[in-house]
């Protein structure tokens, strides 16, 4: 009998927080144009700081992401692996969707009704937020949700078709998104 070895979630967390720290990064506010040229030149040293500041966290960033990485995509890649097999279950495939849809509400059908794994053709994901998390998340963040949703039912269903549908508790759509085979997910602006 095999033992098969844990893997160290590690990798997986500093790989996450130097995502977080790139998307701090980059979303930095540049100050107003000032209105006189005395202001500017006063301002230029506290900017000028504040540019190196950046860099430097964009640059450590950098170089943790990349002892990082490695480590984090063979984690992902195991942890795929092993979900493709424990996942076989829609049940267990509408949990692990409504954790990643903000804790929505998530029903499968699939074509065929009975069919798993590679026989399933096309599956159809409806989801109701039913406590308003996921209609309280921007519009990135719920693009992003819904990505990593049609990424992980495509590992389950690698050869479906997969449309999602999320409503709000009152009926209204909030996001519709869909995934070819083989292709990225499509979710509208």
């Amino acid at each position: 009998m095999q033992k098969r070895r844990q893997r160290d979630p590690l990798p997986l967390a500093c790989a996450l927080c130097v995502f977080v720290l790139l998307q701090a990064c980059t979303n930095l506010q540049v100050p107003a144009v000032p209105d006189s040229a005395a202001t500017a030149i006063a301002a230029a040293p506290t900017l000028a700081a504040g540019a190196q500041t950046s860099i430097v966290g964009a640059q450590t960033a950098v170089a943790v992401a990349q002892t990082a990485l490695p480590g984090a995509q063979a984690t992902v890649q195991a942890g795929a692996t092993l979900a493709s097999g424990v996942l076989a279950s829609p049940q267990l495939i509408s949990q692990a969707l409504g954790l990643l849809l903000a804790g929505a509400n998530v029903s499968l059908e699939t074509v065929p009704p009975d069919a798993s794994g590679d026989a399933v053709q096309q599956v159809t994901v409806s989801a109701v937020d039913n406590s308003g998390a996921f209609g309280r998340l921007d519009a990135a963040t719920r693009r992003q949700s819904a990505n990593g949703a049609l990424l992980a039912a495509a590992q389950a269903f690698p050869k479906a078709t997969i449309s999602l549908t999320i409503k709000d508790s009152a009926g209204t759509q909030l996001l519709s998104a869909s995934k070819a085979p083989g292709a990225d997910p499509v979710i509208p602006q």
